[in-house]
Order: C-alpha cells, then sequence, then structure tokens
C-alpha cells in the first residue's frame, strides 16, 4: 500500500510499533549529549512537525496545531480562524523558512502562508485552476531557500519555485512520458549542495537530482537487482555534510551515503548490534558544533556517526546511552546560530542542546550497585594524601570514595550510621564524629574502628556522645560536642572538658559546637549554639566574642559556619543566614553585594579555589564569587543549579572541600555528592541578541501604525499627556537555562545608572517630561556573558500644547498675559520641583540621621521611591512587591528604612502618595477625589484626613491657596 510521507508518519504517531533489538554488548561512548526540555505549557501542541530560528533570533514552532513563537520564556500562538481574513490557513505545520525580505514563509496541509512579522498578517496561495504558474498542490511538505535566494515548494502536486516579480511559480511536475522530468509529484525533501545542485526527494518515487545550470534531473530509484542503488523510494531526509558527502534519510530504508565517482550509495540499516543505525526510518539528518552527524528517526532517538570506524552510537534524547534504542522518536533536528541543536520528539515537545554544560558530577546511592555511595544525605568529607576522599553521610555510615574508578568502598562495621564530621590527622589516622557513639577513630592500616565513648563515671571521658566537630591541636584533638567542648590527649586517651566560660563576672555556656577554626595565628575560634568564643591559650580558657560586634540581625548567639580565606579574613554565617565577616585584625566589617539583584542567605560552605574565586552555597544555589577586599564587595560571577548538575537546592554545613591535589570541589548535600574542577567549567560564550517586545501606555498596549512588530520599531512619539505611565517589555533570546538570563537597562536623559533587574523583564516609568529619550536594554546569558550593545529605543515625549513653541508665540502677543502666566508657569515649576526634592528629603526631616547625598541610603530610597512613583495608581500595593523589587526580606526592607527615614515602611509609602498629591496639586489641579484615586487612595475621606496630617491643611484649603 503506497503512504505518502506525511500520512505514513501520522499513522506512526497514533500506532508508535516498537521493535527492540537486545544486545548486551556496549559500545564506546565518546560523546555525551546533554539535552534540556523547553516549557510545555503554551505549545500550541507537543507533536513538533518542523523548527526554524528567524534572523533575529527568534524560534518558530510548526506543530500538527498551530505555529508558535518562543522567545525563551512563553510562546505566542498562531492558529487558523474561521472567517478571518490574512490569517493562518491551517493549524497542521511541516515546514517553516524565511526569504531575503525576512518574511516566514509556512507550509500547512492546506496552503502554503507567507507572514509579514512587520504587518502582522499571512497573505496565503493555493493552486488556481487552470492556471499552471500557480502553486502546485495545497498541501505543503517543505519549503527550502537557495543560496541564490530563491523559494522552492515541495507539494504533493510536485515542485514550485517562486518568482518575486510576477508573483507566481515555475512548476515541475512528473511526465511519465518524459525522463528528464520529477520521479514523483509528492516532494518531501529539497537540499542544494556545495556543487549548485538541487537534490529532491520523494515519497515512494526516489530521489532526484537536478542540475539548476541545465535544468535536466537525473533519477535515483530502488533497484532490487542491485545492491548500491538508493536503499528505498520513500525519501525523507537529504544532508550534505562539511566534506562534501550527500546523505539521504529513507523511511524504512535506513541511512544512505551518495558515492560520488561511481553514483552509487552506501547503506546503513539497523542490525542486531549496538553499534548500528538506530532506525531504519530516518526522519532528520544534522551535524552538530562539533562537525558529527546526528541522525534521527522513528524509535530510535539520536544516532551519531563515527567516520572513523564508520558506525554508530546511540542516545536518547536526554543524553544516556541506551543500547536498546530510546522509544523516542525524533521528528527533526535544527541547529541554532549559536550551535545549539534542537530536537522535536514524538508528543514531546523540544528539547535544546547544552553545548556549555558545567561539568558537575553527581554522585548517588544506586539500589543493588555496592558501590556506590551509601546514603545520599552527605554531612563530611575529607581528602587522604593520595587524593581520594572519606564521605560521611546521614544514615549511611562512612564510605572511601576512589577518584580514579569513581566508586565507593563502604565499612558495614562502623557502628554509627550517621557521620557528623571528619578529620584525618598527620599520621593518616581518621578521626568521626558521630550521632551516638562518640568520637570514633578508624587505623587504615590494621583496618580497625576505635571508640571513645562517653561514661558518666569517668570524669575524663568525652562529656558527650553526639561529636559535631574535630579539629587538630598541638598535642591531641579539639573535640566538639553538643555539650562544650572538649581537648583530647591522644597518648593519654583521656578528655578535658570545657562546657562553660566566665565572661564579666557571669557563666556562659559554651553550649553545641557547630565548628571549629584555626586562624593564621593559629588560635582556636569555635562557633557555637551560643556564640563566637576564641581559646586564650595562656589563661587555658575560652572567651566569648562580643555579639554586639556580629553583623547579625536575630538569634545573635547561634554561629553555624567558620572559615577564613586566603586573605585571613574569617567568614562565619549565623542561624538566620547573615553572613559576617572578621578582618585580619579580627574587626566586623561590611559586606556588600554588588550585584544589586542578588542575595547570599543560608550559607553552608565557603571554599576558595586554586584562582582565588570564592564558591559559595547557600539558598540561591552554587555561587562563583569574587571578593573586593578593598571595599569588602562581592561580585556574583555565576550561578548554578540542579540544572547545571546539583545533587538538590540544599547544601549540607561544612560538607565542602577544595583538593589540595587536584583543586576539585566537593561538595555534599540532602541529595547526594557533586565533585568538579573550577578551571574545566564550560561557560556559554554567546552572548544573547535582546529586543524589546512590548510597550504599553497607561496600561494598555501602544497601538503601532501599520501594526509593526513592537521588536522592529527604532522610535516612538507618545504625548506627554497622555503617557502617564510607560511599561517596556524585553526578552533576551537565549534558550540554554533562560531563566538564569539577566538583564540592565538605562533610560538616557532620565537615569543617570544603569538599572539592574535581575532576571525581571520589565522596565516602568511614570510622568517623564517632554523630551528625547533613549531606551537601552542589554542582557546576560546564563552564564553572565553580556550582549553590551543590546537594544535601544529613541523616545520623543512631546510636550503638551501648552508648552509648545507656536503657543508660546501666541502667549506673547499679549504681554501683560505673558508675564503673568510666565510668573505662574515659573510658581508651579519650583513648586514641583521642591516637591520632588521633599519626596527624597523628607527622610532626613523627622529623623536624626539624615540623609547624606552621596551615600548608599540615597541610592536605596531614591529606587524605592521610584517603584512607589511606578505603581503609584495601585491601591493595593504590598510591601511584598516592595521586597521582591528591591531584593530584599521583609525583615531587612523594615530594618534598611526604618534606619534611614525613621519611619515604617507602610508610613513611607504613605508619605510618598501624599508628597505626589501634593504636586498634582501644584501643577495641574484637579478634584480632590481625582487625586486621591490617581495616587492610590481608596477614599476621599481618607485621602483628606491624611493630606490634613501631613500638612496641616486639607486639600481643598490647599488648593485655594494655591
Amino acid at each position: 500500500m503506497h503512504l505518502y510521507s506525511g500520512l505514513y508518519r501520522k499513522i506512526l504517531l497514533l500506532v508508535l510499533l516498537v521493535s527492540v533489538q537486545i544486545d548486551t554488548s556496549v559500545a564506546d561512548i565518546n560523546k555525551n549529549f546533554h539535552f534540556l526540555q523547553l516549557p510545555f505549557e503554551g505549545l500550541s501542541h507537543h507533536t513538533v512537525n518542523c523548527i526554524f530560528q528567524d534572523e533575529k533570533g527568534f524560534l518558530w514552532l510548526g506543530t500538527i496545531n498551530g505555529l508558535n513563537k518562543f522567545d525563551g520564556y512563553s510562546y505566542q500562538v498562531y492558529q487558523a480562524k474561521e472567517n478571518l481574513e490574512k490569517g493562518l490557513s491551517n493549524n497542521y505545520i511541516n515546514s517553516i523558512n524565511q526569504d531575503a525580505k525576512e518574511n516566514l514563509w509556512i507550509g500547512t496541509k492546506y496552503g502554503l502562508n507567507i507572514f509579514s512579522q512587520d504587518q502582522d498578517q499571512f497573505i496565503t496561495y493555493f493552486p488556481k485552476l487552470n492556471d499552471p504558474n500557480s502553486i502546485s498542490n495545497s498541501n505543503i511538505e517543505i519549503i527550502y531557500r537557495d543560496k541564490n535566494n530563491r523559494m522552492w515548494v515541495g507539494t504533493w502536486g510536485g515542485l514550485s519555485l517562486y518568482r518575486e516579480e510576477t508573483d507566481d511559480f515555475i512548476n515541475y511536475i512528473h511526465d511519465s512520458q518524459d525522463e528528464n522530468s520529477l520521479s514523483g509529484d509528492v516532494v518531501t525533501s529539497i537540499m542544494e549542495d556545495s556543487q549548485g545542485r538541487l537534490w529532491i526527494g520523494t515519497a515512494f518515487s526516489g530521489l532526484n537530482m537536478l542540475d539548476l545550470s541545465t535544468n535536466r534531473i537525473k533519477r535515483f530509484k530502488k533497484d532490487e537487482t542491485k545492491n548500491n542503488c538508493i536503499s528505498g523510494n520513500s525519501i525523507s531526509a537529504i544532508y550534505e555534510d562539511e566534506k562534501g558527502q550527500i546523505w539521504v534519510g529513507v523511511e524504512q530504508g535506513g541511512l544512505n551515503r551518495f558515492e560520488e565517482k561511481t553514483q552509487t550509495f552506501k547503506w546503513y540499516l539497523n542490525e542486531e548490534k549496538t553499534n548500528s543505525i538506530a532506525s531504519n526510518t530516518v526522519y532528520s539528518i544534522i551535524e552538530d558544533e562539533n562537525g558529527e552527524l546526528m541522525v534521527g528517526g522513528m524509535n530510535g532517538g539520536i544516532s551519531v556517526y563515527n567516520g572513523s570506524e564508520d558506525n554508530f552510537s546511540r542516545y536518547d534524547t536526554y543524553g544516556n546511552y541506551n543500547p536498546f534504542g530510546s522509544k523516542a522518536s525524533v521528528f527533526c533536528h535544527y541547529k541554532l546560530k549559536t550551535g545549539e541543536v534542537v530536537i522535536a520528539t514524538s508528543n514531546g515537545g523540544v528539547k535544546i542542546q547544552d553545548n556549555y554544560p558545567a561539568d558537575i558530577n553527581l554522585y548517588r546511592n544506586v539500589e543493588g550497585n555496592a558501590r556506590s555511595l551509601p546514603m545520599n544525605n552527605v554531612s563530611a568529607i575529607c581528602e587522604d594524601k593520595s587524593g581520594n576522599y572519606w564521605i560521611g553521610t546521614y544514615g549511611g555510615g562512612l564510605s572511601y570514595f576512589d577518584a580514579q574508578t569513581k566508586q565507593f568502598k563502604l565499612f558495614p562495621a562502623f557502628k554509627d550510621k550517621t557521620v557528623n564530621c571528619l578529620y584525618l590527622d598527620k599520621k593518616n589516622v581518621l578521626w568521626i564524629g558521630t550521632l551516638e557513639n562518640g568520637l570514633a577513630k578508624y587505623e587504615p592500616k590494621s583496618n580497625q574502628f576505635t571508640y571513645y565513648r562517653s561514661n558518666t563515671e569517668d570524669a575524663e571521658s568525652i562529656s558527650a556522645n553526639l561529636v559535631t566537630a574535630v579539629i587538630g591541636g598541638d598535642y591531641g584533638l579539639w573535640v566538639g560536642t553538643d555539650h562544650g567542648v572538649n581537648f583530647f590527649d591522644i597518648e593519654s586517651g583521656k578528655f578535658t572538658h570545657f562546657e562553660s566560660t566566665d565572661y564579666k563576672n557571669k557563666k556562659v555556656d559554651i553550649g553545641k559546637v557547630n565548628a571549629f577554626l584555626i586562624d593564621y595565628t593559629y588560635k582556636l575560634w569555635v562557633a557555637t549554639e551560643t556564640g563566637l568564643f576564641s581559646f586564650d591559650e595562656e589563661n587555658k580558657k575560652f572567651r566569648p566574642y562580643d555579639r554586639r560586634n556580629l553583623n547579625t540581625d536575630s538569634n545573635q548567639g547561634w554561629i553555624s559556619y567558620l572559615y577564613e580565606d586566603k586573605h585571613q579574613h574569617i567568614w562565619m554565617n549565623s542561624l538566620d543566614g547573615t553572613v559576617s565577616l572578621l578582618n585580619i585584625n579580627r574587626k566586623p566589617v561590611d559586606i556588600s553585594i554588588s550585584n544589586p539583584n542578588y542575595e547570599i542567605t543560608g550559607v553552608t560552605n565557603i571554599l576558595e579555589d586554586f584562582n582565588g574565586y570564592l564558591w559559595i552555597t547557600a539558598r540561591q544555589g552554587l555561587l562563583k564569587c569574587s571578593m573586593n577586599y578593598d571595599n569588602y564587595s562581592i561580585h556574583v560571577l555565576n550561578s548554578f543549579d540542579v540544572n547545571d548538575g546539583l545533587q538538590g537546592e540544599l547544601f549540607n554545613n561544612r560538607a565542602g572541600i577544595v583538593s589540595k591535589k587536584t583543586g576539585e570541589i566537593l561538595i555534599g548535600g540532602l541529595e547526594g555528592l557533586n565533585k568538579f574542577n573550577p578551571n574545566q567549567m564550560n561557560l556559554n560564550p554567546n552572548a544573547p541578541p535582546v529586543f524589546i517586545t512590548d510597550i504599553k501606555v497607561n496600561g494598555k498596549e501602544l497601538k503601532i501604525r501599520d501594526e509593526k512588530d513592537i521588536s522592529q520599531l527604532e522610535k516612538i512619539d507618545l504625548s506627554g499627556k497622555e503617557a502617564a505611565t510607560i511599561d517596556f517589555s524585553f526578552t533576551a533570546l537565549n534558550y540554554v537555562k533562560p531563566l538564569k538570563t539577566q538583564y540592565a537597562y538605562k533610560l538616557e536623559g532620565y537615569d543617570e545608572n544603569w538599572q539592574y533587574a535581575g532576571n525581571k523583564r520589565m522596565a516602568s516609568y511614570a510622568n517623564l517630561p517632554a523630551g528625547n529619550y533613549n531606551l537601552k536594554v542589554r542582557a546576560s546569558n546564563n552564564d553572565g556573558i553580556w550582549n553590551n550593545h543590546g537594544s535601544n529605543l529613541k523616545i520623543n515625549i512631546m510636550p503638551v500644547i501648552w508648552e509648545t513653541t507656536g503657543f508660546k508665540l501666541g502667549v506673547m502677543s499679549v504681554a501683560l498675559l505673558a508675564i503673568t502666566l510666565g510668573f505662574v508657569g515659573y510658581k508651579r515649576v519650583m513648586k514641583r520641583r521642591e516637591g520632588l526634592v521633599s519626596i527624597l528629603e523628607m527622610v532626613s526631616g523627622n529623623h536624626t540621621g539624615g540623609l547624606s547625598r552621596d551615600s548608599h541610603d540615597k541610592v536605596f530610597i531614591e529606587k524605592v521611591v521610584k517603584f512607589v512613583e511606578s505603581n503609584i495608581t495601585n491601591e493595593d500595593l504590598s510591601i511584598e512587591a516592595l521586597c521582591n523589587e528591591m531584593g530584599l526580606s521583609r525583615a531587612k526592607l523594615f530594618r534598611d528604612v526604618k534606619k534611614i527615614t525613621g519611619k515604617t515602611v507602610s508610613g513611607f509609602i504613605k508619605d510618598i502618595r501624599l508628597e505626589k498629591a501634593k504636586l498634582y496639586l501644584d501643577d495641574n489641579p484637579r478634584s480632590v477625589s481625582e487625586v486621591a484615586y490617581t495616587i492610590g487612595f481608596k477614599s476621599h475621606a481618607h485621602f483628606s484626613r491624611s493630606f490634613k496630617e501631613k500638612f496641616g491643611v486639607s486639600p481643598s484649603a490647599y488648593v485655594l491657596e494655591t
């Protein structure tokens, strides 16, 4: 039974019969693929037939139920609708391409559509009765643009070449009486090779080679009597690789390589071995960024051609080797301008290749594998002299990790399932802090464990069986427990207890020990639940560090982490997540983050690599940072999360180390162990293009003349009277981990500095004065590489009528009136200027601290004011929204506003609203009710009462005075 290509695919979509060949051998793996799933939400259908990236970089996906434009975050869907003129003709999309004028060509089951993005409309071509120069058929299979920018269309009625000058087509069709005609009329694939020949694949009629210089066609068909002919007549894909070799995919005929000299074909078929091609139905062929041929087909995932061995490696679409063949049917590949390969699978949406994975190795427990991590909750790590690692877990006991074999050795004889800490001394003896069995010692030479437990009848035994920290001292070990500090004399086997100390004639309990640190002066520091202590060697006692000196909010006594960096600064983290820093003189210093949209809280590990970069595990994931010790500013360079291979979102305290031998970093958390080399982290070098995608004026979408695409605009003109608020939306076309894309914007003529928006894709302005502005937007990719050129939009805010030159000249004709109006205008301008200043300076009016023009406080308050002004009409403006905008916790926002202004956050917002109301009444008198609602008050009465409380006069009386 003859089935056309499209119909054959549809039946396979419904049936998906799988023929699995099982082979117990395992092929060599020479490449790891990393694919990320693009979002399903918003996609018009999960079965994608074709993929195309336009000249600007937007991704277009043709599905069986509509056309989708993707910007990395969301989809704009185009679908056919009844009685819609100039709309999409059909929802089943088979092919997408673009002409030299950047018009999109969309081939559907019913009609060829040319989409003008500038005009946001479709022009559709159908065959016309008795017109040989209309398109050959309405069922479009393939659209191709050749090197001369000519558009070729393969249909169920032949091959059509578009003529722009006459807006019609030249058709190539099958003629049974002419051997120089197409071999068949259902054209499924088109490709122009490096020699200028056009290859045309048909459904069940073989392959054609059209010499464009002579307009002659050579046919290639399967001949059952020959072994070197093409393997089948249903052609589904044609591709020329970088070496000039022609590859042809055949439905149920595998992959063919064209031998130019002999004009024959070599077949590659699925066989009962794992190094053969995975599927005999090949839908798509493409080369990746490394020049490796990737072949996708029915029920076969991806097959990668190994040229040196003339065979294949099989992969599924998640990058895992699968010797049985993946059940995913790859319908099409597409290589983006940045080199990533995008793949569409059966009912699986679209996946994008990550060419720059973070190369973070993850080790987890594998059920039934005795050489895997014994438990995923990793609590402690230490390195031995050979560069291998001891690993402690919560619930899985102790294990030893061989860095070469990447296997774990378990110790079932160890009596405690919970390891709190590990310390390896100079004699290669391992000391283990346990949950219930005190301090344990393991000697590798004898393979014996010794336990030092608490004994109430022995005052020189360890004070408690819960051991939380261990570190080496001059003559023994310092051991932390949940009942203070112990010093263990190894030779005598005796413990000295330090459970409390005297401070200012008061007894202070040391409490539960969280961490030890011996600094560059060999002083011992102890982090506990009651605070930070240091050991006075001369007096043999612990001294508390004055808590008032620590930069912590609440729970000031609880210090959970200590780390000394290469500059001899001590870092610490309190229970509430606040990070503090003591300088080389052990005085506290204020830390700032130069990236205003980052917050570092809940720090569990701080590690410094060989290059001086800090690697911080926190609630925000894994952060690579640089530190400016001149102003104690942390700059976040990159952030990593589970999409980069991290074990999870939560890391354990002190469960991280830097290998002294290799510089590798190992970090443990609740979901496993991560290991990576900081010098081998792949960074995506491709800075993304940036576009302004939407403009709203007073909350309504801006209507552009000729219905042009917003991203095409270079300039807009707005009336100052009508544009009280302007909201700009923008996007960067970074399809690999787009949620990690960062944005910055600046309105030249208004903003003095760049505004960093984090991953927020919006900028808002209110009440811009008349004038010319230039909005600049730039963005970084997922690895912090910025496109500093970005996007630019010129904005002309036109003055209202009384600000125009013509109006002023008219007014000047009446001198007295001009003087009067000038005086009134001057008075209003001065009041407006005074009002604008008062919004910023009112923070010093009732507050003794005042506001320095050059201080960070001024920048902070300006940002708060700007946000409130941008949302002035929102009567339900929440403090949470302000927290999100400022990137601060609720407590931090309350504290900072109170410190600078002497006011609560709600009171400060209210003052901003009232100052804005005063400006409105000064500049353009309106009714009191109108002003009240304009600035976000829910009632006239509430506004009047609040206004009088602040200014000593009712708004109505104020208008009369003005």
